[in-house]
């Protein structure tokens, strides 16, 4: 549900509404109803979001092979303990907007 990417993102609502209805038009994405209720609508992947998505994967990581190809052994273990550290706070759930955060800390 658009609800939930929008939470997951961080984004309104309604900017994650735009962006799903302009991926659905591109035939990227497609909805479908919930059949047990009707007013719930999912959202789906479709064969030609699939193809997108993975040539994007494909073109991010030749990018970042060409730049980490220059990182020295030192640079490459602090890089990978980094990503590691923002892969756990995406995996425990954290979901806690950078403003919200910074109005926090006040």
């Amino acid at each position: 549900m658009v609800t939930q990417i929008a939470d997951r993102v961080g984004l309104s609502s309604s900017a994650n509404t735009i962006a799903v209805n302009k991926l659905v038009k591109e035939g990227l994405l497609k909805r479908v109803k919930d059949k047990q209720d009707k007013r719930i609508c999912w959202i789906e992947i479709t064969p030609a979001g699939q193809s997108a998505l993975a040539e994007m994967i494909e073109k991010r990581n030749l990018v970042f092979q060409n730049i980490l190809d220059d990182f020295s052994d030192e640079h490459l273990t602090i890089f990978l303990r980094s990503l590691r550290v923002i892969q756990e706070k995406f995996t425990t759930g954290y979901t806690q907007h950078p403003l919200q955060m910074q109005s926090q800390s006040l």
